[in-house]
């Protein structure tokens, strides 16, 4: 194996997206990671530009060029793109200068995962929502039923008002 296939191999192993451009907006670097996250299917080699490469995801190449117009690396940054497929994907993502020994800038680079799946969904609001379509109307029906047709004793008609009450509370207070 070549160095240049060790490098290209480490590249590939990394388990989050790398797109890396020269100061010019040519895309050097799109890792395996970064293709499968963005949905394409085939390598981008050297010769395409930015505004080319990522023409469905102008949100990546605004930060690109941003990035360096200012050379300022950013960390723990959020956006929201489309990938080729048309999924809505949330990223997490940290911009990179990169500079040759004597300190002037090379390139930059972006480095980014799908943090998608791990949007909080609040398990609160799902019980809450399924407490108010099925529990709470089906629970206030039973209630009524039993005491408009007289079928229950006094202490069910006591314990089905409660019920009632308890129920009346917790939408007014928890589920609204």
């Amino acid at each position: 194996m070549t160095v240049i296939g060790l490098h290209e191999a480490v590249l590939d192993s990394l388990p989050g997206g790398l797109i890396v451009i020269d100061l010019d907006g040519t895309v050097l670097v799109l890792n395996k990671s970064a293709r499968r996250i963005l949905g394409f299917e085939r390598r981008h080699g050297g010769e395409n530009t930015l505004a080319k490469v990522f023409s469905g995801q102008p949100e990546l190449a605004h930060i690109l060029t941003e990035t360096v117009g200012n050379l300022a690396e950013v960390n723990r940054k959020e956006i929201h793109v489309l990938n080729v497929r048309g999924e809505n994907l949330l990223l997490g993502y940290g911009t990179l200068v990169f500079r040759g020994s004597d300190g002037e800038p090379l390139g930059v680079g972006m480095i980014f995962q799908d943090i998608t799946r791990f949007i909080p969904v609040a398990l609160n609001i799902q019980f809450i929502d399924l407490v108010n379509r099925y529990f709470m109307p089906l629970t206030v029906v039973m209630v009524l039923a039993a005491l408009m047709w007289g079928a229950a004793e006094s202490w069910e008609k006591y314990t089905a008002g409660g019920i009632l009450c308890g129920l009346v509370a917790f939408n007014y207070f928890v589920a609204w």
